[in-house]
């Protein structure tokens, strides 16, 4: 059996047998290039929709996040009265009496000992920050403009972030995050919205009639295939090749030859918007790569 390869719609090919009528090779391609288009169409929708289930369920976990973060903690409970949880106490007896002034004195002692050792450390400190100062002061009326350009150059001190600031910093990222995916949401939602235009598009496509063909994807040759002809495709196809299916258009203005384009889907229903921009990118270098002079007679030859 002899088989070429046809390519159509976004990046699909297909084979097919040509071993048999033309009029049956050009009607199983049209028959079977719809059906793959509209059956990618419909796997691409699946896809897209179970991506935006996947973000609604992402922006729901930082919604409640959120919610948390933003939910001020709730103040302790007030201890109840001591008189009310607890019987009278007793009568402490003269040992018991003895024992707690010991240690109130005590207490006292080390509180006594703490203070004068705070105060004689922030003595201490003050002496420093004074030594310090006077440092400074000497440094600067010494160096003056030097000591300046010392002072610009060197870093900032970093400042120790307090907890409140920290919080608001978390609560501003998790806003973002909600934000991006309400963002992706819109965006797959679009693409769902594209793949049920583009699968309509194409039922009327199938149905429309048109005149189709096969063109070398090497060369870009027409085979100038005759729809209702009953001679068969391996006296004009070349077994093992690859083809790309037509659509014959009228000639554009201006212009002889007739259209030939590719049967094919809407890219932008299959791309995810990541893909988008990397076709689009794709796109541009395409152009700016391309021969500013097209259109014009190449020299030597009239126009």
């Amino acid at each position: 059996m002899s088989f070429i390869n046809v390519t159509f719609g976004y990046n699909q090919s297909k084979i097919f047998n040509i071993n048999c009528e033309i009029a049956t090779i050009l009607d199983a391609i049209h028959t079977n290039s719809y059906k793959e288009m509209k059956a990618k169409l419909t796997t691409r929708e699946e896809f897209f929709n179970k991506e935006i289930a996947n973000f609604k369920k992402e922006q729901a976990s930082m919604e409640k996040k959120l919610e948390k973060l933003e939910t001020p903690p709730e103040p302790p409970k007030a201890e109840r009265s001591m008189s009310k949880s607890k019987a009278p106490a007793k009568k402490k007896t003269k040992k018991e009496l003895e024992e707690e002034e010991a240690a109130r004195k005590i207490a006292e002692e080390e509180e006594r000992v703490r203070k004068e050792k705070e105060d004689e450390e922030r003595k201490l400190a003050e002496e420093e920050e004074r030594k310090r100062k006077e440092e400074e002061e000497a440094a600067k009326k010494g160096k003056g403009k030097d000591k300046k350009k010392k002072d610009d150059d060197a870093p900032p001190e970093e400042v120790e972030e307090t907890e409140e600031v920290k919080k608001e910093k978390e609560i501003q990222a998790v806003k973002d995050q909600i934000e991006t995916m309400k963002a992706k949401i819109e965006q797959y939602s679009g693409k769902v919205k594209l793949c049920i235009e583009e699968r309509d598009r194409q039922d009327g496509e199938e149905a429309r009639k048109k005149h189709i063909d096969l063109q070398e994807k090497s060369s870009g040759d027409r085979k100038f295939l005759k729809e209702g002809s009953k001679d068969y495709g391996n006296d004009t196809l070349a077994e093992r090749r690859c083809y790309v299916f037509v659509e014959i258009k009228p000639p554009k203005e201006g212009e002889d030859e007739e259209q030939a384009v590719m049967v094919s889907i809407n890219g932008a229903a299959i791309r995810t918007p990541d893909e988008d921009i990397v076709w689009e990118a794709e796109q541009k270098e395409l152009e700016a790569n391309a021969p500013k002079d097209k259109g014009k007679p190449a020299k030597g030859k009239k126009k």
